[in-house]
Formats: structure tokens, C-alpha cells, sequence
């Protein structure tokens, strides 16, 4: 069972699909310890998990990536920065410590909602630092990064709340709640270029956030071992 921290959090995977970033550069990011998701109890293991300032830093080195390549002392710095200045929503988790970062984070709610008085303060917040302790002469869009990740973030958060799993069920594939349609079939048809409206056609009972949450989890957890037939389509 996971800590009650990573409930509202993601994994690497799903890191790696929200923010755009490859894979292999979140992880590369990790190892050059430019990043330190907290780590949290997952059963006997524990298990890095990724929250707003994470998939932000990720967002803005996938954006500027083609253009530019900051320093890994800058790299740093802008985590920092994204860490110490993330809004403490009330009713929220405690302060994270990772290594000598404090990240501090809601699982109550997310300040990159869009149109959110906290996202846009957070985004001033961070040009103030970016001008001081990065670089002056470069000038990043921050509210556009944060408008561009935040509805992914809140449609796969949505979504998540709709996922099912049991044994009993396809053999414990991921399904969509009340059903045993699996969403990695779903979001497998929707990464294939089926248009959500013919798929919301043919599964009535789904609506086109639930098809476009599928893809993202369908990208982001791909199945594991020899692959099973994708059920059924009747709601139970």
C-alpha cells in the first residue's frame, strides 16, 4: 500500500507522459541528483514520487530543450526555486524534505489549477528568482508552461479517481469503475488516432475526458508481462 503522500503524486512514468520530458532524461535528471523527488513507503520498497514542482521543472526543460541548454548548476537553481516557492495550500500535507529542498505541497489541492490565484502568484514568484539566481537575460513564459501542464495534471488526476482494479476482474487489469472495459484498451485506441467521439460512440457510458485520461494512462503504464485481451464492454 502506498504512503498517503503519493496518493495525489505521480510516478516516474507518469512523470515522464504529463510533462512531455523522454523517460530516459527524467531519469538522467535524477541520477546528475539535479532533482530529488521525496521518496515514500510503497509496502517493502519505497517509491520516488513526482508533485507539481517536479513536473514543472520537467515541463520547462522539455520546453526549452531545442533551444537552449541550461548548465547543470542553473538546472539546480531552478529547482530550487520551483521547490521553495510552491504554494502551501491549507488543509494540505505537511512540508516535504527532500535532501535540503523543502517542498511544499497540497494533497488537498494544486496550485496549477488553471485561472488559480496560486498558479499565478507562484508563476511571479518564480521570475522573480529566475531573474536573480538563473539568468536575467532569459526570459521563460512560466504561466504558459503552467497552462499548458495543468489540464493534463487535473484530467489524470480526475481520472485515477475512476480506476478500478480487481482480481476478479480481467484478471486484475485496470478498468474503468463500474465496468469491465479496461482503460489501457480505451487509451490504446485513442494513441492509435481513433477520434474520442467515435470511441465515446461505442462506449457510451464514457465521456471524452475519461478517452482522453486513457491515453495518458495508457502511455504512462504500459502492461507488464505477457499481454491480456482487453474485455469486455457492458457496464455491470
Amino acid at each position: 500500500m502506498l504512503h498517503d503522500a503519493a496518493r495525489d503524486a505521480f510516478s516516474l512514468k507518469e512523470a515522464a507522459v504529463l510533462s512531455g520530458l523522454a523517460e530516459d532524461k527524467v531519469r538522467r535528471e535524477i541520477e546528475h541528483k539535479v532533482i530529488e523527488p521525496p521518496a515514500v513507503p510503497a509496502g517493502a520498497a519505497r517509491r520516488l514520487i513526482f508533485r507539481e514542482p517536479e513536473i514543472l521543472y520537467l515541463a520547462l526543460i522539455n520546453a526549452v530543450s531545442e533551444t537552449v541548454e541550461l548548465t547543470r548548476p542553473a538546472r539546480m537553481a531552478v529547482y530550487r526555486i520551483l521547490c521553495d516557492s510552491a504554494p502551501y495550500q491549507p488543509g494540505g500535507s505537511p512540508t516535504y524534505d527532500a535532501g535540503t529542498i523543502g517542498l511544499r505541497e497540497s494533497i488537498g489541492g494544486s496550485p496549477l489549477l488553471p485561472g488559480n490565484d496560486a498558479q499565478r502568484e507562484w508563476a511571479r514568484s518564480i521570475e522573480r528568482a529566475w531573474t536573480t539566481a538563473v539568468n536575467p537575460y532569459l526570459i521563460v513564459d512560466w504561466k504558459r508552461i503552467m497552462d499548458d501542464i495543468a489540464p493534463r495534471m487535473a484530467l489524470y488526476r480526475n481520472g485515477r479517481s475512476r480506476v478500478e482494479r480487481d482480481d476478479a476482474v480481467l484478471g486484475g487489469e485496470p478498468v474503468f469503475a463500474g465496468t469491465r472495459l479496461a482503460v489501457r484498451h480505451v487509451g490504446g485506441m485513442r494513441l492509435k488516432g481513433e477520434p474520442a467521439a467515435r470511441i465515446v460512440e461505442d462506449y457510451p457510458y464514457l465521456t471524452p475526458d475519461d478517452v482522453e485520461f486513457a491515453a495518458l494512462f495508457a502511455a504512462a503504464n504500459p502492461p507488464v508481462g505477457r499481454p491480456r485481451s482487453a474485455a469486455g464492454t457492458t457496464p455491470k
